[in-house]
């Protein structure tokens, strides 16, 4: 269609453009996005985002790219997870507090909306839409404001089957290869990865690799500088 070839001319142009120019088309697409509609900063957001990451521009220099990006990526994930980490990633942000707790409403989720309302209600004040705040006013009557702990919800998942001395924590080289022989001589290992939840984009990275076996748990952090080189060998 007609935005893809824009798209596609202007990845074009960038090709032989000076990083100057890059940055400076990027920061047109920024402005056109801000002055649009709601389709139209998709658009234009999205294809400012796609020239970010071709040519390896500064991500932190576009602060608008990362927000809208974040809003979108919350938009999708704040119904599959904690209330509590969706409004950690908020940061703050009236405006991203709005969105989430008009995301729970929509996937019918009215006890959290209204439970986050409540914590941020200062910081809410004359930005939520009215219909949307008297969807939520009935039950935020009520219901008991979010705290600030975050955790599971049993107490039970905090007790490890093994001593705390035989959870070892790998983030160098050395670590990784005591770690590797442990696991040589292992019956039976268990393998769990974790993500950040979002990265600085956000995408998620790997961060961690847990691996058991019926003596030791080994917890290596992928992220960290020095395991650069153990990781990728």
């Amino acid at each position: 269609d007609l935005m893809s070839n824009r798209i596609q001319a202007l990845r074009m142009y960038c090709s032989k453009a000076t990083h100057e120019k890059r940055v400076d088309v990027v920061r047109r697409l920024v402005r056109l996005a801000q002055q649009g509609d709601r389709p139209e900063r998709k658009t234009k957001f999205a294809a400012a985002a796609s020239l970010i990451e071709r040519f390896n521009l500064d991500r932190q220099a576009f602060p608008e790219v990362l927000r809208h990006k974040l809003a979108c990526w919350l938009c999708y994930v704040v119904h599959r997870m904690p209330v509590t980490m969706a409004e950690d990633y908020a940061e703050g942000d009236p405006h991203l507090l709005a969105l989430i707790i008009s995301q729970l409403v929509r996937a019918g989720s009215t006890n959290s909306a209204a439970a986050l309302y409540k914590k941020n209600e200062s910081l809410l004040a004359g930005i939520l839409e009215p219909s949307l705040l008297a969807s939520i006013a009935e039950t935020a009557a009520f219901i008991e404001p979010l705290g600030d702990r975050f955790g599971p919800s049993r107490e039970s998942a905090l007790v490890l089957p093994l001593p705390e001395e035989r959870v070892i924590f790998v983030d160098d080289a050395h670590g990784a290869q005591l770690a590797e022989k442990a696991i040589a001589r292992a019956v039976v290992v268990g393998v769990d990865l974790e993500w950040s939840a979002r990265g600085d984009w956000p995408e998620s990275e790997l961060a961690l690799m847990q691996i058991a076996t019926p003596e030791r748990v080994f917890l290596v952090d992928l992220a960290a500088e020095r395991m650069e080189q153990p990781v990728g060998a």
